[in-house]
């Protein structure tokens, strides 16, 4: 590993600067393709995982499983985690038929008060 201006700390601020000047560029080069294909195929594989079983989970994903099991007790105890099979499964509900805003709440609420 080459260090450069490793004993010119005066060179840190510009150095550190053109480093992210460079990562900016890249990112703004690049991300447009390539930051929706990732979280897409992210999104997909994560939603894959989530419909599987524990023992699928512990023998596909065992990365994922060790850190399943790194929440505390009491967390695990808790009643969604206990009534939800497989309990990291998210819920699924239909969106309400409502829909309720806050804004202006506090003019309403002053016109009810007087």
């Amino acid at each position: 590993m080459i260090y450069l201006h490793l004993d010119k700390p005066q060179r840190w601020k510009q150095d550190i600067a053109q480093s992210v000047d460079y990562f900016n560029r890249w990112f703004i080069t690049f991300a447009p393709e390539a930051f929706p294909a990732a979280r897409e195929g992210t999104i997909e594989r994560a939603q894959q995982t989530l419909q599987i079983c524990e023992e699928q989970v512990r023998e596909q994903y065992p990365a994922l499983w060790a850190y399943l099991q790194t929440a505390p007790a009491e967390l695990r105890q808790r009643y969604l985690v206990r009534q939800r099979t497989p309990w990291y499964r998210q819920e699924r509900r239909d969106p309400a038929p409502f829909l309720c805003t806050y804004m202006g709440a506090a003019q309403t609420a002053s016109h009810l008060s007087t």
